[in-house]
């Protein structure tokens, strides 16, 4: 019985208790019932300033620096949507300076070089425009994320598909009969070997678009 009373006067009858805030402030387990109010307990604080940033406890909280990164822009999306949209014209300002070095003497990489350049400076036409708008959408990304999104992915869908389409139409001539071939044409007769090569770098665009899709559109706006 003894135990029991002693239990019975050390327990708590308050009835009233201060949550802890947002700011970190501890609880306070107060008695309501007398003058002698006496703090019983504290809560452990939910935010600690180590918590808050990665710097001290000082700027946003974490909580909106990992709400940033799961919605939203995040800076490296520009950077790889605008070098992505380059890469066809990066590719052709290479290959044009090699294929002039090269001089057409006839081998593997010459024929390479000149498949590049006739691809690259005709089908400007077609890939200025695409870049143009992944470009668009790329500027746009920071301050309008949606409408930037839509933009860049449509540029890179774009691109996707110029690409695709143009290696297809590789493989195809490269295993086509000789009698199927345009002898007016001026793109030179590709080896297997050469039409490896010729189509590495429209892989690595297409992959490289393809991976701009997804990482735009793998999280909420």
């Amino acid at each position: 019985m003894a135990v029991g009373g002693e239990l019975a006067a050390e327990a708590p009858i308050c009835k009233y208790a201060r949550a802890v805030n947002c700011l970190g402030l501890p609880a306070i387990i107060a008695n309501s019932g007398g003058p002698e109010r006496r703090v019983v307990g504290s809560l452990k604080m939910l935010w600690q300033p180590d918590r808050m940033t990665g710097r001290g406890g000082t700027g946003t909280p974490r909580c909106s620096v990992e709400a940033e990164k799961k919605h939203g822009w995040r800076p490296h999306d520009t950077a790889w949507v605008t070098w992505v949209a380059l890469l066809p014209i990066l590719l052709l300002v290479v290959s044009v300076p090699a294929a002039l070095i090269e001089d057409n003497r006839g081998t593997i990489i010459g024929d390479v070089l000149v498949t590049w350049n006739l691809f690259g400076i005709f089908g400007l036409v077609v890939t200025v425009p695409v870049a143009m708008v992944a470009l668009f959408g790329a500027a746009a990304l920071k301050q309008q994320f949606r409408f930037g999104r839509w933009l860049a992915s449509l540029g890179s869908a774009a691109a996707v598909i110029v690409f695709a389409a143009l290696a297809y139409g590789i493989v195809a001539e490269t295993v086509s009969p000789d009698e199927w071939r345009d002898p007016n044409s001026w793109a030179p007769v590709l080896s297997p070997s050469a039409a490896f090569l010729v189509l590495v770098p429209y892989f690595a665009i297409t992959v490289a678009n393809t991976y701009v899709i997804g990482r735009l559109w793998k999280r909420p706006a």
